[in-house]
């Protein structure tokens, strides 16, 4: 009864009957443990994009917004060049070199004071 079933459906159908719930109940169980991780990915992203924003100086650096739509959960993957990967890890690359030379000249200028 745990699964949903009715104490009639419990004691006078066939014993199937409680597999299908208990498979019914495992499928919601997964469901809903979706739900949950997909709605902590979004609260990750609203909190980091605030976070990071906090920490940008808004002169200098475009503020990161939040995104304006869903995720499409059915929409197929599309492949990306060659090209396209290359560029985005450069991408990465440099934003960090950024960081680093940031981070040099903060330590740098504390040391002369």
């Amino acid at each position: 009864m745990a699964y949903g079933m009715t104490y009639q459906e419990y004691w006078n159908c066939e014993p199937e009957r409680y597999f299908v719930y208990r498979e019914l109940h495992k499928l919601d169980i997964k469901r809903r443990n979706e739900e949950l991780w997909l709605q902590g990915l979004y609260n990750f992203e609203a909190i980091s994009t605030a976070l990071s924003n906090i920490h940008l100086d808004n002169k200098q650096h475009k503020v990161n917004k939040y995104r304006s739509e869903p995720y499409d959960l059915f929409a197929k993957p599309e492949e990306k060049s060659e090209a396209e990967v290359e560029k985005a890890k450069q991408k990465v690359i440099d934003q960090l070199n950024a960081w680093k030379a940031r981070w040099e000249a903060s330590k740098a200028s504390k040391g002369n004071q």
